[in-house]
């Protein structure tokens, strides 16, 4: 298959997992009030858990619990990553409508694809598996592959040396500001999706290159741009 220069000379898409490819928010929510049901937390609703996806599960456990120890904390976040990767996110998650059709269409057309999140490897590495990236040639990067997670670039610069890119041929997709920040970081163009949990208050603040309803509306403007 060639290699494709679609719009702007683009040769790679760098997509963000939660919020962009998959719709994850569901299964967040459900995992957090269990948990705090288990831990017979008071005083949280299913609003103030909502405003607590997103955000990474030590930072939720100190906002929530009042000085929560560093062995506890990593046995609770080990419990949440196993039990989201063997429970939540396959009964609560899925693609978002037209994220799959999107990736094969960007890779018949030459494209190179990566993922690139802060998750834990053990549940990239499931997301990948489950809807059969691997097995298209799609590059992924966990948060656990490198020593910064976003919203530096370290996983950025590790897909685009992986793809063989360079940053002015690559474009990142993701739903939050964190996302922009790290492209920017990266000095690589940034389409922000509306579909994930950041508003668009917080998007337009960091100034993204594009902003988009949703990933199918990202791959139309891509291949159609390449054809």
């Amino acid at each position: 298959m060639r290699e494709n220069s679609g719009a702007g000379g683009f040769k790679a898409i760098i997509f963000d997992m939660d919020g962009t490819l998959l719709d994850s928010k569901s299964a967040f929510i459900k995992q957090l009030e269990d948990f705090f049901t288990i831990h017979h937390v008071n005083g949280v609703n299913k609003t103030s858990i909502t405003k607590l996806v997103g955000k990474n599960y030590h930072d939720i456990f100190q906002e929530v619990f009042d000085g929560v120890d560093a062995e506890q904390e990593k046995q609770w976040i080990d419990w949440m990553n196993y039990s989201y990767r063997f429970y939540y996110i396959n009964k609560f998650a899925r693609l978002f409508p037209g994220a799959l059709r999107c990736i094969r269409r960007l890779k018949a057309q030459g494209f190179k694809v990566g993922v690139a999140t802060n998750a834990p490897k053990i549940i990239l590495e499931y997301f990948m598996s489950k809807y059969e990236f691997e097995q298209m040639g799609i590059i992924g990067v966990s948060g656990d592959d490198v020593e910064r997670k976003k919203p530096y670039p370290d996983m950025l610069l590790k897909l685009m040396k992986q793809l063989d890119c360079k940053p002015d041929s690559t474009i990142y997709v993701g739903d939050m500001d964190i996302d922009v920040r790290a492209a920017r970081a990266a000095s690589i163009p940034s389409i922000a999706v509306l579909t994930g949990l950041s508003d668009i208050t917080a998007i337009e603040s960091e100034h993204p290159d594009v902003i988009a309803p949703s990933i199918e509306w990202v791959c139309n403007m891509i291949t159609s741009s390449s054809s």
